[in-house]
């Protein structure tokens, strides 16, 4: 009865002894299968930031380098194609034909003046008459009326003769300054139609004088 006993005993510490070994061998193999999936886990993370950095170190597209613009090379090439100066660019017809218009009344409203009872062109009646000579030169078919007058200070007949010698004068300067005969007449009004009537020969200067007036075209 007691070897049953005692056989009994070391039975059941045989049977305890062996849960105790089994339940060691399980917790073993769950601990390395622990550390084997945290080694994995490790290892996808470690080839997971391996292709960021691959995808990171893939070289951007190049971007072109903006071509600095020289200023002045464009502003030469927009003069070159539309800005040329005013004197090379035609004008525009209504401006063309304004601006003759106004050479035209220039032309017709500059006058020569005289000293008293001279028809001589002194400096400044000289240049008056180169202005006149240069508008002539640039309108070769226009023709023109030289028209002499003279202050009230003399006879009628004199002053008559007077003022053809002044337009004679004038005729005469354009002539040597190649202004064709053929394009001149010259004409004497002598006292009549006075710019002023005064007494006072400082003021009386502006009745002698010379003016054009274009001719009617043949």
């Amino acid at each position: 009865m007691k070897y049953n006993r005692e056989k009994a005993t070391r039975l059941v510490r045989f049977l305890i002894a062996l849960a105790l070994a089994t339940a060691g061998f399980w917790v073993f193999t769950l601990c390395i299968s622990t550390t084997a999936m945290a080694t994995d886990a490790d290892t996808i993370e470690q080839q997971a930031s391996s292709i960021d950095a691959q995808k990171t170190m893939v070289p951007e597209a190049v971007v072109p380098e903006t071509q600095e613009i020289d200023v002045s090379v464009l502003e030469e090439q927009v003069s070159e194609i539309g800005g040329q100066s005013a004197e090379q660019r035609p004008m525009p017809m209504d401006s063309e034909q304004s601006s003759l218009d106004e050479q035209k009344q220039q032309f017709l409203s500059r006058q020569i003046f005289f000293a008293f009872n001279s028809c001589r062109l002194d400096e400044q009646a000289q240049a008056q008459a180169r202005e006149q000579a240069a508008w002539l030169a640039a309108n070769p078919d226009v023709s023109v009326e030289i028209i002499g007058y003279c202050d009230q200070s003399g006879p009628q007949e004199y002053n008559i003769a007077l003022g053809e010698k002044r337009a004679n004068a004038v005729k005469t300067f354009l002539e040597n300054l190649g202004i064709v005969p053929q394009r001149l007449t010259e004409v004497s009004y002598g006292e009549k139609s006075p710019v002023r009537t005064t007494t006072d020969q400082a003021v009386a200067r502006i009745n002698r004088r010379v003016e054009f007036k274009i001719q009617p075209a043949a």
